[in-house]
């Protein structure tokens, strides 16, 4: 994500996951019909078909500028 405080400061932020399910790796995504939404999901490398978990870029901590 390229996110930027109230100062005007721009920031890299790297988001990483462990699958809740099985421990796997999962990597970040961002996916959707070719012509619709998209959304960021984190995807499962181990079972990339059921183990989903649609990022909420909200509950992220707010950057401290």
């Amino acid at each position: 994500y390229l996110e930027a405080d109230s100062a005007g400061k721009i920031y890299i932020t790297s988001l990483t996951a462990v699958c809740p399910w099985c421990g796997s790796k999962m990597n970040l995504r961002h996916i959707g019909p070719k012509d619709g939404p998209k959304a960021d999901t984190f995807i499962c490398k181990r079972n990339p078909r059921q183990h989903r978990i649609e990022l909420d870029p909200t509950c992220l901590e707010p950057i401290e500028g």
